[in-house]
């Protein structure tokens, strides 16, 4: 059974006393760049249960505590960080802090840039990656983004955009593959768009079929499928100094053309 509950319209302070503790504290870290909140009484407890408690396992009072203080970095509008980029170093102390494990100093290396791999993937670092040497960052006003990968979120409110699916049907992995006992190995409803009506799964491990159909409710509930180019892939990308835009070329089964 499938119970719709109400959905209440939230203002910071309710979505802020929803939030997990642990995030709510890389918040804190993030903006003041006070290193005090990644220590006890602070520190979340290690949790290795696949969907960890939002508590963190700490007391009420500090709950309290990290909850208000991210409320009050709000008081007087959107606060800016203090730190754009909290380094491999720091960013490897907070992911420690927010796990309990000792994640291995590897995972934080820099790459060939000297950009540091966690802060940017975490979308900490805001600048600019540039792909090469005096490439400019891509500016998607009044530009066509070409998506790939149609298990990610295609919505946008305000640029066109277009998704290229190498197979005759949409669903990536869900479509292709179809071997006895296929499915998730992760909770489904963990697996779900954040967005839309929350789908009524059979199972809490669901099966291949049952997740097709629900990416293809989803495009055809938020009508993704004009935007779908089907039987095309993208098989090339530069970027075009001169046009000042990304030139992709995209095969599909009649021929091959450059957008």
């Amino acid at each position: 059974m499938n119970i719709e509950m109400p959905r209440k319209k939230l203002d910071l302070s309710s979505a802020i006393a929803e939030g997990d503790i642990r995030v709510l504290l890389m918040v804190l870290v993030h903006l003041t760049g006070e290193t005090r909140w990644l220590e006890p009484p602070y520190r979340p407890k290690r949790d290795v249960r696949l969907i960890p408690d939002p508590d963190a396992g700490v007391s009420k009072e500090i709950q309290d505590e990290i909850r208000a203080a991210v409320l009050k970095l709000y008081e007087s509008g959107e606060p800016k960080p203090v730190m754009s980029d909290p380094g491999n170093e720091l960013m490897l102390k907070m992911m420690r802090a927010t796990v309990g494990e000792n994640v291995a100093t590897g995972i934080c290396a820099a790459d060939a840039r000297g950009n540091g791999i966690c802060a940017t993937r975490g979308a900490l670092d805001q600048t600019p990656i540039r792909r090469n040497a005096g490439e400019p960052a891509c500016s998607y006003r009044r530009r066509r983004r070409v998506c790939h990968r149609t298990r990610r979120r295609a919505r946008t409110a305000r640029h066109p955009y277009t998704i290229v699916e190498k197979n005759d049907e949409i669903g990536g992995t869900w479509y292709v593959n179809r071997y006895p006992g296929c499915g998730v190995d992760t909770p489904n409803h963990s697996y779900s768009f954040s967005f839309g009506k929350r789908n009524p799964w059979t199972r809490y491990f669901a099966p291949r079929q049952e997740l097709l159909d629900y990416l293809l409710k989803v495009v055809k509930e938020h009508d993704i499928r004009k935007h779908v180019r089907l039987n095309t892939e993208l098989v090339a990308s530069h970027w075009d100094e001169g046009k000042r835009r990304w030139i992709s070329a995209l095969k599909n089964r009649k021929r091959r053309r450059d957008i």
